[in-house]
């Protein structure tokens, strides 16, 4: 999918990010996505096409990937 808006930062401290991304489903918000295979995790911009793995869950009726969804490309806007 294309990240519509970025939630949070990358977060170094615990080398995570969470973002909304915009896919054939709708909008599904990336909770605490790890960083790990990221080349550089802070270039993650709105725009860019981005392929994660994870458990879709809900909270408060939000359709989002559980905390510790994986990452597994991204290519630039």
């Amino acid at each position: 999918g294309t990240i519509s808006s970025i939630k949070t930062a990358y977060n170094s401290s615990y080398n995570n990010i969470s973002f909304f991304l915009q896919d054939s489903t709708g909008e599904v918000q990336i909770y605490r996505m790890s960083c790990v295979g990221v080349a550089d995790p802070t270039s993650l911009t709105v725009g860019d096409e981005i392929t994660v793995q994870g458990y879709r869950s809900s909270y408060s009726g939000t359709a989002q990937m559980a905390a510790d969804g994986k990452y597994i490309s991204h290519t630039d806007k």
